[in-house]
């Protein structure tokens, strides 16, 4: 796993948020864990986070809940995943050994090198309403609510 729980659960309450958010339409906490399968309070922590660093915008009431903010939707993966976990250290050593630079190289080093830069852009690359366009039907089907377990 690349990301801590904190972050995936992150990842996945913004996507879902905007692959399902309607216009002028707040998203519940409740909805999204119970469509992802996720612990409400954990989640609800996390969208406060996302929230108060200007991701999502939160309203109270009764027709309260979660929506996309501007920030949110030019957001890359990477962006989110700082505000959660901090900056990820993509110079770790796949293996754990520290130091593991190009003169004390680890067995693994050179190819994990190669493949940690491409992770690198991968997460830099396209925004959330990026990804949340591009789904396939298969994977916006795991943030769906009317199609989840049918």
């Amino acid at each position: 796993m690349l990301y801590s729980k904190t972050a995936q659960y992150s990842i996945q309450a913004i996507l879902y948020i905007a692959t399902n958010q309607q216009e002028n339409q707040n998203i519940l906490v409740k909805d999204i864990a119970k469509d992802l399968e996720l612990p409400a309070s954990f989640l609800s922590k996390i969208l406060q986070t996302l929230s108060k660093q200007g991701f999502l915008k939160s309203t109270k009431g009764p027709t309260g809940g979660f929506a996309m903010s501007d920030k949110g939707r030019e957001a890359t993966l990477d962006d989110i995943v700082h505000v959660i976990d901090g900056e990820f250290d993509y110079e770790q050593c796949i293996l754990g050994f520290k130091p593991c630079e190009d003169d004390t190289a680890c067995p693994m080093h050179n190819e994990w090198k190669r493949i940690r830069e491409e992770i690198k852009t991968l997460v830099k690359k396209k925004t959330i309403e990026q990804l949340a366009y591009e789904m396939s039907p298969e994977a916006r089907a795991l943030l769906t609510p009317d199609i989840i377990k049918k």
